[in-house]
């Protein structure tokens, strides 16, 4: 079989979309039996806290999915998004998942290959960066692990809405990935930037002061089925779609 790699990004599962979930336990097999290999680009969960000895019943079925499959073989490997960015121990100690943080270098076919969730790269949003270094902070983390599950929920989810709204105001030049954070990531020795974030799929090429490199977003799952996600096989990256047994073959 030729070696081939999935990349999938912004999967958003919700607490109570059991449709959602059965279709990212097919994903999962699918990329076991034809890849061996998936990168979750971040924002896998809509939102989530890691507490250490409680499990958040809202993603049982997709936690279970992953323990399966990579017990079965699927080597699974996370970047951090900005809903999900706490998973740690967990995901590492009790499914077998790689947790690969914020960024992640990666070498196929002889390229180098930068990956992220994208919200890095988002550098014109200065009150998203704000934003992000609050809620990175020790007292933040320290204050959802010591306040109620349904307390976190519920500040959550009022940040959520009051993010869509925020950013329903924001100009797109705010919102998109800047191009001056993809020069310095491709003339920093990348060939190849992967991310997701935008929610959309594009491919371009960056012309950068030490050559050429190219910026590869993949689009979020918000939208499907179809499920859109990123292969690649052969030297060649290419979209693809995948469509779970009710819709139709994969």
């Amino acid at each position: 079989m030729p070696h081939r790699v999935f990349f999938a990004a912004d999967t958003h599962l919700k607490s109570g979309d059991e449709r959602r979930a059965a279709h990212f336990a097919q994903f999962l097999e699918k990329s076991r039996l034809e890849a061996g290999e998936l990168y979750l680009l971040g924002d896998t969960f809509d939102f989530w806290i890691e507490y250490p000895h409680v499990i958040l019943t809202d993603y049982f079925r997709p936690l279970a999915s992953m323990r399966c499959q990579i017990e079965k073989g699927l080597r699974l490997k996370l970047i951090a998004g900005n809903r999900d960015f706490p998973m740690a121990g967990f995901f590492r100690e009790e499914l077998g998942a790689e947790v690969l943080g914020d960024v992640c270098v990666i070498r196929l076919g002889g390229k180098r290959i930068y990956l992220t969730h994208g919200d890095l790269l988002c550098t014109n949003d200065l009150c998203y960066r704000i934003w992000r270094v609050f809620i990175h902070s020790c007292f933040s983390r320290l204050f959802f692990r010591l306040c109620p599950v349904w307390m976190a929920r519920l500040i959550v989810r009022c940040f959520m809405r009051a993010s869509r709204a925020e950013n329903a105001e924001k100009p797109e030049r705010v919102l998109s990935i800047a191009p001056e954070a993809v020069k310095r990531v491709l003339a920093g020795g990348a060939d190849v930037l992967v991310a997701g974030h935008t929610h959309i799929n594009h491919d371009e090429t960056i012309e950068h002061t030490g050559g050429s490199g190219r910026l590869i977003t993949v689009a979020s799952w918000q939208d499907g089925p179809p499920y859109p996600y990123l292969a690649w096989e052969d030297g060649e990256f290419r979209f693809e779609e995948f469509r779970p047994a009710e819709d139709g073959p994969g």
